[in-house]
């Protein structure tokens, strides 16, 4: 245990560097939260929605969806061109740009694939609710279309049935207390996917810290030594975990301090954080111990930080990827993460167990690569 303290004290005086990143990161989160939420402070949680409508399809259910959203929603709806919406957009005329891509009738008739396009920029306080109409009506659309079993004169007697037979609704505004929570909620979102995507690049301190070590021969001389391999490892990957998480404690006790912990899952994310760090505490030891280039070091680090956030849903949600890519996304801790975590903010936690598993068998799995090189005698620096 002694040696192991050692080993620790001495790695994270040589990555006091990155501790001091990590620190730095933390706050950068913690400005990002408040610079968000004061970009969606100004809305009022009663005006009404405005959103851009592109409609390519001109069927049934375009106009069905055209409907829905005016006379049960209360949207307003705004239609043109697409260079004009997106000006409406950038300029905040318009919540969002909603597009029925060509032959979205037929797909959904069919039970094939399709999804509704949608564009948002930075109004986070309706874009969460903005969703949730569009996956609850693609949902009832999905029902109905499996009823009229492929025939369309069917389909659309059946969304006119809808309609005729649907209960009057009744709305009930929307509390600012209600509408700040669903603010916090999105903006935690957004601002976890940035941590995401800056946390793998930490792992570049660690990984350099074992690549300065086998081009020096310190690692060669303490596989040599009567000092315990676990000691060894154990102590920089301890230091390595530290300066990951050191970023995910400033920003959770900003969190706690302004009061949000009531709003956000903080207890749960944090111990989602905890496993990601540990997987990218893995991939540092995998990378400093296996490449045998300084260069390959920062590059693999660079490309797995930018491939895993980009397929997991860090940079946007994994849906509006393409279909392929989709599928490709399972590769990506990333996509597991993101996958639980937006279970938890969703209240959907069924998910939420076996998505947590397969992100520790990612940490896991880099423990093992990283284990079985250093059980090995070759350890060739070029």
């Amino acid at each position: 245990m002694r040696t192991l303290g050692l080993i620790l004290v001495s790695s994270l005086q040589r990555m006091r560097a990155v501790l001091v990143g990590s620190a730095a990161v933390g706050a950068a989160l913690c400005v990002l939260f408040v610079l968000f939420g004061g970009l969606a402070s100004g809305i009022s949680p009663s005006a009404p929605i405005h959103v851009g409508y592109i409609d390519n399809d001109r069927s049934a259910v375009s106009a069905d969806l055209k409907r829905y959203a005016t006379e049960h929603l209360g949207l307003t709806i705004v239609e043109g061109e697409s260079r004009f919406l997106e000006t409406e957009l950038v300029e905040k005329r318009v919540s969002a740009i909603v597009e029925v891509p060509a032959g979205f009738g037929r797909a959904v008739l069919k039970g094939d694939e399709s999804a509704l396009l949608t564009t948002f920029m930075d109004d986070y306080a309706n874009r969460v609710f903005l969703e949730a109409y569009l996956k609850g009506y693609a949902e009832s659309l999905t029902i109905l279309a499996a009823a009229a079993q492929g025939d369309e004169a069917r389909f659309e007697r059946m969304l006119s049935d809808v309609e005729a037979q649907s209960a009057e609704v009744t709305s009930v505004p929307l509390t600012v207390e209600g509408a700040q929570e669903a603010t916090d909620r999105e903006i935690f979102r957004v601002v976890m996917g940035f941590f995401l995507i800056v946390a793998t690049m930490l792992a570049l301190g660690m990984a350099n810290l074992l690549y300065d070590d086998r081009a020096n021969g310190t690692y060669r001389r303490v596989k040599a030594s009567n000092v315990h391999t676990l000691s060894y490892v154990g102590g920089i990957c301890v230091a390595g975990f530290v300066a990951a998480l050191l970023m995910v404690l400033v920003f959770f006790g900003f969190l706690l301090v302004v009061g949000k912990g009531a709003t956000l899952p903080l207890g749960q994310t944090l111990a989602l954080c905890l496993l990601f760090c540990l997987f990218i505490v893995s991939l540092a030891l995998v990378c400093g111990l296996l490449l045998n280039n300084r260069m390959a070091v920062f590059w693999a680090l660079v490309v797995a930080s930018t491939v895993f956030s980009l397929l997991g849903g860090a940079f946007f949600p994994v849906e509006y990827s393409p279909g392929f890519m989709q599928q490709l996304a399972h590769i990506s801790p990333v996509f597991w993460f993101m996958e639980a975590f937006n279970g938890l903010l969703d209240g959907d936690t069924g998910g939420v167990p076996a998505s947590v598993g397969i992100l520790a068998l990612f940490a896991l799995l880099g423990f093992l690569v990283a284990g079985v090189r250093f059980a090995s005698r070759e350890q060739a620096v070029g």
